[in-house]
């Protein structure tokens, strides 16, 4: 039998995507990656909401500038800066 308490994901999530959304950690994690990336490289990126990935779904859908292009990929800096 477990005892505990049952957290909602985003009660630990969302202060950890505010930490490592900050520009220092920005900073900070473009530098490790460059030194070492074969131990920081995909593992250092900036998390980023469902919600600003479904909008950019949705703005590569309906915005003309993506007619014909195919697939654009985005990056998570790009992404985390959709509003």
């Amino acid at each position: 039998m477990q005892s505990g308490i049952g957290l909602p994901l985003w009660v630990i999530l969302k202060p950890f995507s505010w930490i490592m959304g900050g520009m220092q950690f920005v900073g900070l994690s473009q530098f490790l990656i460059r030194q070492f990336p074969s131990i920081f490289n995909g593992v250092l990126e900036i998390p980023v909401s469902v919600e600003n990935v479904a909008a950019a779904a949705v703005e590569g859908v309906l915005d003309p500038k993506y007619e014909g292009k195919g697939l654009v990929i985005v990056s998570n800096q790009n992404l985390v800066a959709m509003k």
